[in-house]
């Protein structure tokens, strides 16, 4: 309950520390230990990124295989129990022996995993149940990629090949290399690339290289006599080597009779464009376009060098610094630690032979999280209760940084409205300023938004000023906010009163004006909280948008709006009447649509009332799914604002968002009137 509560309901500081353990004692000692300043073993601890990291998932290839892998997991864990189920269902006709026989023999019953015919389709099924199980647990990749048969896997995951093709592919492909003469051989030189080709090049026809898996780790594929002239012509030169056990010469010229069939088998499946950032074995590069979708690039993949280096390369230069082996061992993350900057990115391997499964993918999950990848801990911890935990010993005391004063030192006078009183002074330079008091007697509106039990003063608000002010200079309600950033909340104490001024520079060239909101308490210093520009809106009417009847016809999850008021409750958000605008809500991953009116006690406006701005601003959150840590999002900028009439009865607001960084959301919103004309947009 403790480890629940701390992981589902506190914030997750850059600094992590995590432990795993098999139970609660096995925790306090471990706990202890780190308290009494020792490094206990499952004791894992990082420092996450600004920014919430990439990760990439790597798929282990053959070789790696062993019988058992995974039966700690299947035994423990439905999701991977279902997806390997799903696996030997539809290889049921494709293989002689039922998948799971292979995998988890009976008592005193031998297994033919080591067989191509069964090792190919084994750890692909393997690795998607892994796939599956991470994603349970909110782990997703940015980019994936596979070691030989690690990217039929890729593949399927990246959305290039739904999951029957692609096990019906990787089945034909151990089958067809299975009936091949055995024979051949395959030998790690530890040394480079072009210095192992000068040697197999007058070897070609009975050599290849069959993979570069680093710097000066070169593998070469062939007839076993040519494979052993190489391996003695480098010995003699002191060039270390490694004999790999195998079945068949893999990527090599003994291969070439099995691909005109196999390119057959190929032609049959259906591609798609791949929905993640995938690399090829082929080029050790982002795939683009249409490489990965055709039966060519499959063959040449099979009979071609894997070149597992350039792809560690790739994926660095794209800035992933996390990486996942999925599979039954931790091979590609050693190949990959010595080709990364030393000591640099964090690499964890789902399953290791030898040690236990439950662990070995914990400890994983522990791994990435203390990297600053989200993790949803509820489904790893399994639901639990809330209890009570200390607070933090921190001394809440606000400490912000100083803002500069605005142009005109004024005194506070009363001032009523939004805005409040505009000031005249020829010591402005041709500024104009407003000036009001805020206070929850002064304006009732204001109590209606409060976060963790204070009243904080909703971006909105300064918004809202922003555009009366323009209004009122510039003549008409269609006006323009452009690069509105809010810099500091006025949090107000109850019965506390701020003196708020809103400066508006002189027009620039282009006819727009910067404004600046600052506030203060008493006689103390002006902070600045809010800052933009305003600008006469665009002349004629705003483009037309797409129908609500479209929108509510794709959004087909259902919320009322009191429901979401309540849930807004229990995140410690408290939206009062003057902020409750949706009546209901339709939505989808990545877009909303909200049915609003105007409820009794909004906030009087010479444009839109602030608190119509921050249920369109909501709207944004509602797009995407629910934070797993249970945090409420809050605006922090906005590109535009633009106002194009007075809002005026049943309205329609329509949001999309997407993800943007470790912790933000970018949306786009259009609020329109009864017959689905624009009223107000705010972009970015």
């Amino acid at each position: 309950d403790v480890c629940f509560t701390a992981a589902t309901g506190r914030s997750h500081f850059a600094h992590r520390l995590a432990l795993v353990g098999s139970d609660a004692e096995e925790l306090r000692a471990r706990l202890a230990e780190h308290g009494a300043g020792g490094d206990p073993v499952g004791l894992y601890r990082g420092h996450a990124p600004a920014t919430r990291p990439k990760v990439a998932f790597l798929f282990t290839g053959q070789g790696a295989q062993y019988v058992g892998m995974g039966r700690e997991l299947y035994e423990s864990e439905p999701v991977f129990r279902d997806a390997l189920d799903r696996c030997d269902e539809i290889l049921r006709g494709e293989l002689e022996r039922p998948l799971l026989s292979v995998l988890y023999p009976a008592e005193g019953e031998d297994s033919p995993l080591d067989r191509t015919a069964y090792t190919q389709p084994a750890l692909f099924a393997l690795e998607y149940a892994l796939v599956q199980l991470w994603k349970s647990r909110g782990v997703e990749p940015a980019f994936v990629a596979g070691h030989s048969v690690g990217e039929y896997v890729a593949a399927c995951v990246a959305g290039v090949l739904g999951l029957e093709d692609a096990l019906r592919l990787i089945a034909a492909r151990g089958r067809l290399m299975e009936a091949l003469p055995e024979g051949g051989a395959m030998a790690a030189l530890f040394t480079e690339e072009a210095r192992v080709r000068a040697l197999v090049e007058p070897r070609s026809g009975r050599v290849s290289v069959a993979a570069v898996n680093g710097p000066t780790e070169t593998v070469i594929s062939g007839e076993a006599e040519a494979v052993e002239e190489i391996v003695s012509l480098l010995s003699a030169e002191g060039v270390e080597h490694r004999r790999l056990v195998v079945s068949h010469a893999f990527h090599s010229p003994l291969l070439e009779p099995m691909l005109e069939e196999f390119e057959r088998v190929a032609s049959a499946v259906e591609y798609r464009e791949p929905t993640l950032g995938i690399l090829s074995n082929v080029t050790g590069r982002l795939a683009k376009g249409e490489e990965l979708r055709s039966a060519d690039y499959w063959r040449r993949h099979t009979r071609e060098a894997v070149r597992f280096a350039d792809t560690v390369q790739s994926l660095w230069e794209l800035g992933v610094r996390v990486f996942v082996e999925v599979g039954p061992s931790a091979t590609l993350l050693g190949m990959g630690r010595r080709i990364a900057p030393e000591g640099e990115g964090a690499w964890a391997p789902s399953l290791r032979k030898g040690r236990g499964e439950r662990e070995t993918f914990a400890s994983a999950v522990a791994s990435v999280w203390t990297a600053g990848v989200g993790v949803d801990w509820e489904a790893v911890l399994g639901r639990r209760r809330r209890v009570e935990l200390p607070t933090y010993p921190f001394q809440r005391r606000p400490y912000w940084m100083e803002a500069p004063r605005p142009r005109a030192a004024v005194g506070p006078r009363r001032g009523g409205g939004l805005l409040g009183e505009r000031i005249e002074s020829p010591g402005l330079n041709g500024a104009l300023v407003w000036q009001t008091e805020l206070s929850t007697d002064a304006q009732p509106h204001l109590a209606d938004h409060r976060i963790y039990g204070a009243v904080v003063v909703s971006g909105a608000q300064y918004l809202a000023m922003a555009a009366a002010a323009a209004a009122d200079v510039l003549g008409g309600d269609a006006v323009e906010l452009r690069e509105v950033a809010f810099h500091q909340p006025i949090v107000l104490e109850e019965g506390e009163t701020r003196h708020v001024q809103l400066v508006l520079s002189p027009a620039e060239g282009d006819g727009r004006r910067r404004f600046e909101v600052y506030a203060r308490a008493g006689e103390g210093e002006w902070t600045l909280h809010a800052t933009g520009f305003v600008a006469p809106a665009a002349p004629g009417e705003p483009e037309q948008v797409e129908g609500v009847d479209a929108v509510r016809a794709r959004c087909t999850g259902e919320q009322e709006g009191e429901a979401f008021y309540r849930a807004a409750e229990e995140r410690e958000v408290h939206l009062g009447p003057g902020f409750r605008w949706s009546r209901h809500f339709w939505r989808r991953d990545g877009e909303a649509l909200s049915a609003m009116e105007r409820p009794e006690g909004a906030a009087p406006s010479l444009a839109v009332p602030p608190g119509l701005l921050d249920a369109c601003m909501q709207l944004v959150g509602v797009a995407v799914p629910p934070d797993p840590e249970g945090r409420a999002a809050v605006p922090t900028a906005v590109g535009t604002l633009r106002v194009h009439r007075r809002p005026a009865g049943r309205l329609w607001c329509r949001g999309t968002a997407r993800r943007e960084g470790r912790d933000g959301l970018a949306g786009e919103v259009v609020l329109m009137d009864g017959e689905g004309v624009p009223v107000a947009e705010l972009l970015g």
